[in-house]
């Protein structure tokens, strides 16, 4: 986690403003995404989508050409250990411009409203929702009926943090999170050799707080996710 913060802020982000993303779906869906790679990376590209298209409408100057630049982190694991599988995308808040030197020109983002993330939100439900109709995961009438769920339909995108360009600490700390592993030792104590009790700083799944344990259960789903993510 502090290795990978402190190599980004070093050697990959540029002193510009980044804004975080994170894209939550619903639970109907996230059990192709953890269990397929395939429909995994189709919605990261989805979503990474939809982020490019508002940012450049937001950026004066910008051509249709112009891209985004973003780092990725894929969380397969809620406050509890809970599977949960969602995604937070580090994004430099504008685009970028080939330039007639042969280099970039940056365009700064402004007016990233709450109408400009909800563009975002609702590309990705109905780009998403076609996606796994055509791969035949969901049926047709299964997609309709979750595109006309109210309150976004268990979609949530959100732009949470903003670090402004000159700081490189802020930065590294939201770095940090992002990167962060699936639990902390810290939360972690042993009852007897065959009980754990696991505390989270916020409620899981139906509210609780903690989370009882065999060693072997906190190590299964672990090693599964580990071993998904080793494979692509």
């Amino acid at each position: 986690m502090v290795e990978t913060a402190a190599h980004l802020v070093d050697h990959v982000i540029p002193h510009l403003p980044v804004r975080q993303w994170v894209l939550l779906v619903p639970k109907r869906l996230r059990y192709h995404l953890e269990h397929d790679p395939a429909v995994q990376n189709v919605a990261l590209h989805i979503f990474l989508s939809a982020i490019e298209r508002v940012v450049r409408q937001c950026s004066p100057g910008a051509s249709a050409a112009s891209r985004l630049g973003a780092v990725v982190f894929i969380h397969r694991f809620g406050a509890l250990l809970n599977t949960h599988l969602h995604y937070h995308c580090v994004v430099v808040d504008g685009v970028f411009d080939a330039d007639a030197e042969g280099g970039v020109a940056f365009h700064p983002a402004s007016g990233l409203d709450a109408t400009a993330i909800g563009e975002v939100q609702a590309a990705v439900r109905r780009r998403l929702l076609r996606a796994v109709e055509l791969c035949c995961l969901l049926a047709p009438e299964d997609a309709q009926t979750m595109a006309a769920w109210e309150h976004g339909g268990g979609f949530s995108v959100g732009p949470g943090v903003c670090i402004v360009a000159d700081d490189r600490k802020g930065l590294e700390r939201l770095l940090r999170y992002c990167a962060r592993p699936a639990f902390a030792l810290e939360r972690l104590r042993e009852i007897d050799p065959e009980h754990l009790v696991y505390e989270s700083v916020k409620p899981g799944p139906g509210g609780g707080v903690n989370l009882l344990l065999t060693p072997m259960q906190l190590l299964d789903p672990i090693i599964l996710s580990l071993s998904k993510g080793w494979q692509h």
